[in-house]
Formats: structure tokens, sequence, C-alpha cells
């Protein structure tokens, strides 16, 4: 399972052919263009193992409670953002019913205080705190480990998402949450 424009969905079911790779987004417009790609011939990048689909943290678990092995939400923005950022219990407790009893979660997010002022004053985020951050999302089902990356292993991200907020030049902190759900 995974989250955000495909391209990052699409390069894991490229990279593992044996699993079935989901890519959700809130946004359905967001994954049209890798949407197409995958249903190409496979000699023209075609996958069989990639389903995309609109789905939002709010809105699930709907028709795919409990199918992942493995979730992701990789350098999320708006809602699901302040979701994980906060961390809002009732929301994280959704995101892990997506997933089978202990299934691995994977979680990226940043953001800046000068970069992104106007987003973290909009969704109300706080600083961020690895270590308020871990126990949040213990105190919500999941056992993790919360660490602080630097901006060269948000490069190599496979997104257009993650290159923007990699390459743009501005401060931003970024953190892993990384583990797997109770």
């Amino acid at each position: 399972m995974g989250t955000g424009d495909g391209t990052y969905a699409y390069r894991l079911a490229r990279s593992w052919p044996d699993i079935l790779v989901i890519g959700l987004d809130s946004n359905a417009e967001n994954l049209q263009e890798i949407s197409h790609k995958a249903s190409l011939k496979p000699s023209k990048g075609g996958l069989s193992n990639l389903i995309l689909g609109q789905l939002s943290l709010e809105q699930s678990p709907g028709e795919v409670a409990g199918l992942a092995d493995s979730i992701s939400v990789i350098l999320p923005w708006g809602s699901l953002l302040k979701a994980m950022a906060l961390p809002e219990p009732e929301l994280l407790h959704q995101l892990a019913q997506l997933g089978k009893p202990s299934s691995e979660i994977k979680i990226i997010f940043g953001y800046g205080l000068e970069a992104d002022a106007a987003e973290i004053k909009a969704l109300g985020l706080p600083d961020i705190d690895v270590n308020a951050l871990r126990k949040a999302y213990c105190a919500a089902g999941f056992d993790v480990r919360v660490r602080e990356i630097p901006v060269e292993e948000i490069r190599e991200i496979p997104s257009k998402w993650a290159k923007k907020l990699a390459f743009s030049g501005k401060n931003r902190t970024f953190v892993e949450i990384k583990g797997c759900c109770r």
C-alpha cells in the first residue's frame, strides 16, 4: 500500500513483480499519469501487479481493510500530513486497519518552519519532535522507531514530489517512522 503520485508505487511494483502493490491517493488526478503507464503492454512499461485507486485516510480502510503486508506513507501533504505529524490517534488506527496484523509500516514526512509556514499554520502542525512522535505512534498501536533523516535520503525516493521537496533548496526537517502494526 502506498500513497502519492503513484511513482513510488509504480517503482515498487516494478522492482517486486511477484507482489501486488496498491497505490492510493485522495485525489485521483494525482494517479492518472502512472495509471496510464501501468495499463500499457509490459514491453512499454505496463505492470499487472499494480492497482491504483482513490481513497482518503478519513474514508479508509473500506474495501482494502486488512489486505496489506506493508503500508507506506511517503511524503504526505495536506490532511494526510496533519494526521501523520500531529499524530491523530483515530486516523492512525484507520491507517493500521489497512494492514494485516504485524504488517510493516513506513512513514516519511517533513516540513520546514520557513519553507512551509503557510501549510504549517493552516494545518496547525507542531515542531517535529522524534520522541513525541514515537510515543504517540506507540500509544496508537504501532511498534516503531523514529529518526530524523537527511535530505540526501529524500532525494533517493523515486517520486516527483520527493524530488521537488529535496531539491527546492529550502530547509526542511524530515523524519522516518518505521516498524509494524500491533
